[in-house]
């Protein structure tokens, strides 16, 4: 969990920094942790920390030669480099295996294919020679003839979020039943790093793109360029309305509803709602949920327990619970949209010295590692990321390799309500 909570600000900080100073970068934001008190219940010994710190230090090491360090170095000293590490080779092509053989390119290009019509022994010495040189095919000019790169790509809000991670591996897997490669890339949660990946893709040509929106995007029109230029598109998770496209979601707002029904059971009556982007599908329809619910049971729904958080994260939670529990009528329970927003609201309750769940309950949605291992543990949601990934690749693909039937569908992914620590009070019934 330690190394977990690292690895965020660990990113955000090696950027700025030089070789000399990963150390002491590792060390700030390891002993931070320890210091703002949120492992005071842990059992962790100095050399469980020693541990930890050297994982990172190896780690951003690594990061700093490959990605920092190495872009640095002057023109020349770059190219000697390259040339030890024999990168400088000039890739080999159709037309230098033709000139070689003394035959033409339109020959050549068939005998690689194998096609019948070239004599066998052609073929052969062709294929002989492709493989001594090292001739591999360029996929960028493959796909400029064929029209096809046999490569989707696909875009997520944060590639270390165990949700995305877990939905990425399922859609490698069916693009591997495909025969399909997947490039996958992370927008960071801003507007400019989705576009520019989505325009990567297009430039290069992938058969299809799956996408999952940033907190950031309010405007679509980078979206409606790949429906424009035809390219087969899939949205899940974090989706929008005003697109006209297939979408693979969980089935947030009957989940919400079972969320505040369960707190509702365990005797909470002022129940709080943290929430993300307006703009977001899934905050519009987890609040749907929350206050379906509160309707139903003819709870007073008081707005001011209803907070709009500038992101998902951890901090912006906390500070939002920290402000709720200062009210003169503070909330009994929280439910935060994602467990990074649970977890904010856990550590803000802690803080005050309030217990939970007895006097405030908690409850996330995501089924993230990290609430397992909380103290207490988060109660959450499990929206199937495996299911999500299959589906959003299946119906990719449909649009792939049968345009004429594919149509445009939403896939809704049923969920299930997981009961941990943080919002089980059956013991006090």
């Amino acid at each position: 969990v330690m190394m977990a909570d690292a690895v965020e600000a660990v990113s955000r900080t090696l950027v700025d920094k030089t070789e000399e100073n990963i150390t002491k970068v590792v060390n700030n934001i390891i002993d931070g942790q320890l210091q703002d008190g949120r492992y005071a219940n842990a059992d962790i010994t100095f050399k469980d920390i020693a541990t930890v710190k050297k994982v990172f230090i190896e780690m951003l090491t690594n990061i700093y030669h490959s990605r920092i360090a190495y872009p640095k170095l002057k023109q020349e000293e770059r190219k000697s480099t390259l040339k030890s590490r024999n990168m400088t080779q000039k890739a080999i092509t159709i037309k230098d295996l033709a000139e070689k053989l003394n035959i033409s390119v339109s020959t050549v290009s068939r005998a690689l294919k194998d096609n019948p019509e070239i004599s066998q022994q052609t073929r052969k010495t062709v294929q002989a020679l492709a493989k001594e040189l090292g001739y591999k095919p360029n996929p960028i000019a493959v796909a400029l003839k064929t029209h096809k790169s046999n490569t989707i790509g696909v875009v997520v809000p944060q590639i270390v979020n165990t949700f995305f991670a877990t939905v990425v591996k399922k859609i490698e897997d069916v693009a591997d039943k495909y025969g399909y490669n997947v490039l996958v890339a992370s927008s960071n949660e801003t507007f400019e790093k989705e576009k520019k990946n989505i325009d990567i893709f297009l430039a290069n040509r992938c058969d299809g793109i799956i996408l999952s929106i940033s907190k950031a995007t309010t405007s679509y029109e980078h979206i409606k360029q790949i429906q424009d230029m035809g390219v087969p598109l899939v949205l899940f998770d974090r989706t929008a309305k005003e697109l006209d496209v297939s979408k693979v979601v969980a089935d947030d707002a009957d989940a919400a509803f079972k969320i505040v029904q369960h707190l509702i059971h365990g005797g909470a009556r002022r129940i709080a709602l943290l929430t993300g982007p307006e703009q977001l599908s899934i905050g519009k329809n987890r609040m749907k949920g929350y206050l379906k619910a509160m309707t139903l049971n003819k709870l007073e729904i008081n707005t001011d327990y209803i907070v709009r958080c500038e992101d998902f994260s951890v901090k912006a939670a906390k500070e939002a619970t920290q402000r709720l529990l200062n009210m003169k009528n503070m909330p009994d329970a929280i439910f935060g949209i994602n467990d990074d927003m649970a977890i904010g609201a856990i550590e803000a309750i802690k803080e005050k010295g309030l217990k939970i769940p007895e006097e405030v309950a908690v409850f996330g949605f995501s089924n993230s590692k990290r609430s397992r291992y909380m103290t207490p543990s988060v109660s959450t949601i499990n929206q199937f990321p495996e299911k999500i990934g299959e589906t959003a690749a299946e119906l990719l693909f449909e649009q792939i390799l049968d345009a004429k039937h594919a149509q445009i569908r939403e896939e809704v992914i049923n969920s299930e309500l997981i009961v941990r620590e943080s919002s089980d009070r059956s013991f006090m019934q």
